[in-house]
């Protein structure tokens, strides 16, 4: 079903990626076992110690950085992940980590009954949304970005200052105020995070009664931004 919906090619590096799990898994359980028994605060019950929250925290990191570059590489580790990959492909409305996570928390609840062990179940499931985020980080990006739309009775002005002073574009969108049924200019820009305190300096002095919306931004390709090599 993999070849047929995401290529012989995307079977391949699975397969790789399968092997060299299993692979590491057996050569780095030695590793494993000694940092256990010499740092974890109860190297004999570590599951159930009083940190078992920061195991979760930081093994949610790692999953998901680790996954992450994985998918990047256009493969998977064999596992629920290339089941949420193939979903992925068919119903792309959710992003990996979101279908990964939605996948990997019914199994998680589904063992935590039957195994009667309900806190290690939402244990897992905090490490599965942190990798969750990760993953979908890594895949789409982190971008300080704010995107801006101004509704003001002085545009060009507006418009004209943050061009010049913060070096960004401005485009003006055609509106229409529904209440007043006046026609208005509308200006979209999208600048760093860093600069939302002066934009909204020039605005304030300029125009008071403006209406601003700030809406974060999760990647942008483009002058000024990312290249999209």
């Amino acid at each position: 079903m993999g070849i047929k919906l995401i290529g012989k090619r995307f079977i391949i590096k699975t397969l790789y990626g399968t092997i060299l799990l299993s692979l590491l898994i057996d050569t780095t359980q030695p590793l494993t076992d000694y940092f256990v028994a010499n740092y974890l605060t109860s190297a004999e019950d570590y599951l159930y110690s009083p940190d078992i929250l920061l195991y979760s925290i930081f093994g949610g990191l790692l999953l998901g950085i680790g996954l992450g570059l994985v998918f990047r590489s256009g493969a998977t580790t064999g596992g629920t992940d290339l089941a949420a990959r193939i979903v992925n492909h068919i119903v792309p409305a959710f992003t990996m980590g979101e279908t990964l996570l939605f996948i990997d928390t019914g199994i998680i609840v589904f063992a935590a009954f039957v195994f009667k062990s309900v806190q290690l179940g939402l244990y897992s499931i905090v490490t599965l949304y942190i990798s969750s985020k990760i993953i979908d980080a890594i895949l789409e990006g982190v971008n300080f970005a704010k995107a801006l739309l101004i509704i003001s009775d002085f545009p060009e002005k507006i418009a004209s200052s943050i061009m010049k002073d913060l070096d960004r574009g401005v485009t003006a969108l055609k509106g229409k105020g529904m209440f007043t049924g006046s026609d208005k200019e509308v200006l979209f820009c999208v600048v760093q995070r860093r600069q939302i305190p002066m934009v909204k300096k020039i605005v304030r002095e300029i125009d008071k009664k403006a209406f601003i919306v700030l809406t974060d931004i999760r990647e942008v390709l483009g002058e000024g931004f990312k290249t999209y090599e």
